[in-house]
């Protein structure tokens, strides 16, 4: 039997709808920040085993896939570069758009609790 994750409680909206569609974007460009270092994550540590493996490796077998692991190695660091550029300027977005927002707002946003992703 599988047991369900508690539901998170849902976020009230803000009284100002102008507002709560800027908090909306911030929560949403977050998300996808998130999910981008994430990623990033997963493919340094990928990368650091593929990295080990071609270190510790020698042989016929070795010698044959060398070339194919480095290619792999390369396309991910290539990957990793351009979710990098992404991230950082999803965080752009979300800079400029809470130096929009009165500290008020954002202490909204704060004290609200995060909704699931989806």
């Amino acid at each position: 039997m599988f047991r369900r994750h508690p539901r998170a409680p849902e976020r009230t909206p803000h009284p100002n709808a102008r507002v709560e569609v800027a908090l909306q974007q911030i929560i949403s460009l977050r998300r996808a920040a998130a999910r981008n270092e994430q990623l990033l994550d997963q493919y340094r540590d990928y990368v650091e085993d593929m990295t080990d493996n071609l270190r510790r490796r020698t042989g016929k077998m070795y010698n044959e896939d060398r070339n194919d692991w480095h290619e792999e190695i390369e396309r991910l660091n290539h990957e990793s570069n351009r979710l990098n550029n992404e991230t950082a300027e999803l965080h752009s977005q979300i800079g400029e758009l809470c130096a929009k927002l009165s500290d008020d707002d954002l202490l909204w946003l704060e004290a609200q609790p995060e909704p699931r992703g989806r």
